[in-house]
């Protein structure tokens, strides 16, 4: 007798938890979605959409924009990586364009991701469409280069 008491208690105990259990609703799934979004959108911009890592640079440079006529106009490349490079200039690139950016001996064809103005500049993201160039930081040692 003491032994069916105790297995109706347990039945009654399993029976118990398991309506008191939360049904997942809509609004749950709806309040879910919106803080996944919200975290999205507050996470830093460095991070969104980065593939390598991106090295600073203070560096002059001219930019072109292929297709146009020849003119040049002076820009400072800001940082760059293997795929990338954000440059700053007077001059405002449309999203899409192609544009060459020449320093020294090495040049680099990239197209437009993002623009933005930023101060008196405006900054444009470029992804490596062809060039020339050494992306890593210690590129300009002469260890680093491999010979030709």
């Amino acid at each position: 007798m003491l032994l069916s008491i105790s297995w109706g208690l347990a039945l009654g105990l399993v029976v118990l938890t398991v309506l008191k259990m939360p049904k997942p609703s809509q609004a749950v799934r709806a309040s879910e979605e919106s803080a996944h979004f919200s975290a999205a959108a507050k996470r830093s911009p460095a991070l969104d959409g980065r593939r390598e890592q991106r090295y600073r640079s203070d560096q002059a440079a001219t930019a072109s924009v292929l297709g146009e006529s020849s003119r040049q106009w002076s820009c400072r490349i800001v940082n760059r990586s293997r795929s990338g490079m954000r440059i700053s200039s007077d001059r405002e690139f449309a999203q899409g364009s192609q544009v060459c950016v020449e320093w020294g001996d090495e040049f680099f064809v990239g197209a437009v991701l993002y623009t933005f103005p930023q101060k008196d500049a405006q900054i444009a993201g470029l992804e490596l469409v062809s060039g020339n160039y050494h992306w890593h930081p210690f590129g300009n040692l002469r260890f680093w280069r491999r010979s030709a």
